[in-house]
């Protein structure tokens, strides 16, 4: 499989309703997203990595249940069900570029689900970035499992994620949110255009 993509855990300490871990130190630096970083392509390997590794015997939530609320066929959350151990919150601060690689921290939003969603969430990230749809499609699209992704479930994947960062810009205090709502209205857009 090759190296890790995250810092090994060393130590885990849960008492009173309160979880401490231990992470081994790593030097690096946030990952940059923008059209024509050298990073695109460490972060596109270490995720390629991830979806190797098998899913921890500990209970996540599966993507068909975090988006439950977003799609408009219950019938499309079928799309997202999986197996494979993904990551999901692809903000470049959660991605640190280090000597060994691209590495993955803050997995506190960590599911199970198609293999496929981990790259479609990344193109996000890189539209909020400055890439056009298109531009972000070669990144995401490189990753082997997205040779694997119907169609049906990336135009079902991209309304839901169209209406998550819509819900989640309205929730929020101040316009960080606002990129990724701007992103995901593109991207749907991009799709929609595609049928």
């Amino acid at each position: 499989m090759g190296a890790r993509p995250a810092p090994e855990l060393l130590w885990l300490v849960e008492e009173d309703g309160w979880s401490l871990l231990d992470f081994d130190y790593v030097e690096g630096g946030h990952a940059d997203y923008t059209p024509g970083s050298c990073d695109l392509s460490s972060v596109k390997a270490s995720m390629i990595r991830l979806a190797d590794v098998p899913v921890p015997a500990i209970k996540f939530k599966a993507m068909p249940h975090r988006l439950r609320r977003y799609v408009d066929n219950p019938a499309g959350l079928s799309w997202f069900a999986g197996s494979g151990l993904l990551h999901t919150e692809w903000n470049p601060p959660n991605v640190l570029i280090t000597n060994r690689g691209a590495l993955f921290g803050d997995w506190g939003w960590a599911s199970t689900g198609a293999a496929w969603t981990d790259p479609a969430l990344w193109l996000l990230w890189l539209i909020a970035h400055g890439h056009s749809p298109e531009q972000a499609e070669h990144p995401a699209a490189a990753h082997p499992v997205r040779k694997l992704t119907p169609a049906a479930g990336l135009d079902v994947f991209a309304g839901a994620q169209h209406r998550v960062w819509d819900s989640i810009a309205e929730q929020s205090v101040d316009d960080w949110a606002t990129p990724m709502q701007n992103a995901a209205q593109a991207w749907h857009e991009h799709w929609q255009s595609q049928s």
